[in-house]
């Protein structure tokens, strides 16, 4: 007996809810029995259009027609569908054409409708041109019918998306932290923090898996509903939502839209620079498989490669129970990942982490945790409103006060334009005492201190990297590492004459050689070449070098010196 191979597909993911593929597959079975076929496998397409030919190109049906062409699928063997349409809605040629194909190769195509069975015989015999006819129509009519829909459909969106566009609520199906009442918005204030909550731990550094884990420990109620928990897949799709910036992109879930974004249309729930850095955030930590157990190991990660062909170092870990406390292995050791797979890389040696770390600390961790790092973001936006309203005020007294003293000048007989003058002299006073203090609270808030507090807390947060509390320590590797990759530190695993070293460069001010012992054996550091000059010049070329652009009072001869030096230093010709 032949071999069958029933086809089943539906075109949007609703559908799925629904018995379309039961009610297919029910239909071609009792078809199958009825012929005494055998089934020899079943093939589904979900969510894939057969108007668009989405099925064809990337579906199962496309793949089960490329083992037909290839001979995987043994000559005289039938695909059963309920009707054509399963099939192809593309234009009739292009259905025609693509049977011909097949059932030349020895395929035979079978309907329920009509219990029709195609081979090369019924395409190119004596009823050749009533089959021919019949499959042309059939497909005309699915194809047109597609078409008919598809323009419905859209009309249907055109006039939902203008009344979108004028402010009018459309749905009832909005994000979960939304609800329409009496056709207004309403913001469930607890779900709303929540996802604030997931942008800022994402612009601190933590990946999806980590706060997906964080929101569960917590107890905090997902977003599924009862008994459901947060994934690192559901924390992904908040972090890209649009509707956290208040936009909408109409039948963006279920492909039926046109992509269009209606700006405004929610409300906006998270700030513009907390989307925007969260999201570069967690771009950035895409493809790192989810080890972000390992980041809070590796405080170098993603920045470290290989001196030999500059592919990435792998860390690999060592059980450290296993070891003392002093062993240069406790913390791992970096091998290049080329070299493992046999990727043609001739660097086979193995790198000490341990050591490093700490000779690699010593040299950048003052320069990682700048003043952003000890920013106190929940304190911040208040005190610059603060700041902002008292300057605000300041002006609007001093302007107040130029005409009250105008007025008093020209009409001395008034003494309420001098006591108005007076009066406001002395609010004048009053907002400047307030804007100190509000700007001396904005600084505070940023985390501007002077050297010698600075030196306080970096020694405090160094501390913390080996704290015995696991919470404690993963939090603060975590952070450190953040603040690392931030500032583009990059580290290059090489081998010299015969020796494992180290070389740690950022941007154009630093350049270290390490050896796997934590042993400095070279170091640039442009900044103490210029320690002679004024700190504006050298708060000046320090910026230079961090962002690559000029500026005063840096004069070209000294950016042009320094940049001399580093090159020569590169070169180990300094």
């Amino acid at each position: 007996m032949p071999n069958a191979y029933i086809y089943s597909r539906f075109s949007t993911p609703q559908q799925e809810h629904g018995n379309s593929l039961e009610r297919q597959r029910e239909l071609c079975e009792s078809f199958c029995a009825r012929r005494g076929w055998t089934i020899a496998d079943r093939i589904e397409d979900k969510g894939k259009s057969a108007w668009k030919g989405d099925h064809l190109r990337s579906g199962n049906l496309g793949k089960f027609a490329a083992r037909v062409r290839s001979g995987d699928i043994e000559p005289g063997s039938i695909l059963v569908v309920e009707q054509l349409d399963r099939l192809s809605r593309l234009d009739p040629r292009t259905a025609q054409r693509w049977m011909e194909d097949l059932c030349e190769i020895g395929l035979k195509i079978a309907t329920v409708e009509g219990e029709k069975v195609y081979d090369e015989g019924a395409l190119r015999g004596p009823d050749q041109i009533t089959n021919i006819l019949m499959i042309l129509i059939k497909a005309q009519v699915a194809n047109e019918h597609s078409n008919r829909k598809s323009a419905l459909n859209y009309d249907n969106w055109a006039r939902r998306f203008a009344r979108a566009k004028e402010g009018k609520i459309i749905s009832r199906r909005v994000p979960a932290w939304l609800s329409v009442i009496d056709g207004e918005w309403k913001i469930d204030d607890t779900k709303a923090e929540t996802v604030r909550a997931v942008y800022r731990w994402s612009v601190e550094g933590q990946g999806n898996r980590m706060i997906a884990t964080a929101l569960n420990e917590a107890k905090v109620p997902s977003f599924g509903g009862r008994g459901t928990k947060w994934t690192d897949k559901y924390v992904g799709l908040l972090l890209h939502s649009p509707a956290v910036e208040g936009d909408y992109i109409p039948g963006a879930s279920n492909g039926t839209g046109t992509g269009e974004r209606i700006v405004g249309y929610f409300p906006r729930i998270v700030d513009a620079s907390v989307v925007a850095q969260a999201r570069t955030a967690s771009d950035s930590r895409r493809g790192t498989g989810g080890r972000y157990r390992r980041l809070s190991t590796n405080l170098f990660a993603q920045g470290v490669t290989c001196g030999c062909c500059g592919g990435p170092m792998t860390l690999r870990p060592r059980q450290s129970s296993k070891l003392s406390p002093t062993s240069v292995l406790r913390k791992g050791l970096f091998k290049c990942r080329n070299s493992m797979s046999g990727r043609g890389c001739e660097q086979r040696q193995m790198f000490a982490y341990a050591a490093f770390e700490v000779t690699a600390l010593n040299e950048v961790l003052h320069l990682a945790l700048d003043n952003r790092f000890f920013t106190k973001a929940n304190e911040t936006i208040g005190v610059v409103n603060e700041v902002a309203q008292i300057e605000k005020d300041l002006k609007d007294a001093t302007d107040q006060q130029a005409s009250a003293v105008n007025l008093s000048i020209k009409n001395p007989e008034i003494p309420a334009y001098q006591d108005r003058a007076a009066e406001l002299q002395r609010s004048i006073m009053r907002l400047k005492d307030e804007l100190e203090e509000a700007r001396k609270r904005l600084n505070k808030a940023r985390g501007a201190v002077d050297a010698s507090e600075h030196q306080r807390r970096v020694f405090e947060v160094r501390d913390l990297l080996d704290d015995p509390d696991e919470a404690t320590r993963t939090e603060a590797r975590r952070k450190v590492a953040e603040a690392i990759r931030a500032m583009g530190v990059s580290v290059v695993c090489e081998v010299q004459d015969g020796y494992r070293q180290y070389v740690l460069t950022f941007s154009k001010i630093l350049r270290v050689v390490i050896d796997t012992k934590g042993e400095v054996i070279d170091k640039l550091d442009v900044m103490q070449l210029f320690k002679d000059q004024t700190p504006e010049t050298l708060t000046a070329l320090e910026a230079h070098f961090k962002t690559g652009l000029g500026a005063s009072p840096v004069t070209p001869a000294l950016t042009e010196k320094a940049n001399l030096l580093v090159a020569r230093h590169a070169r180990g010709a300094a």
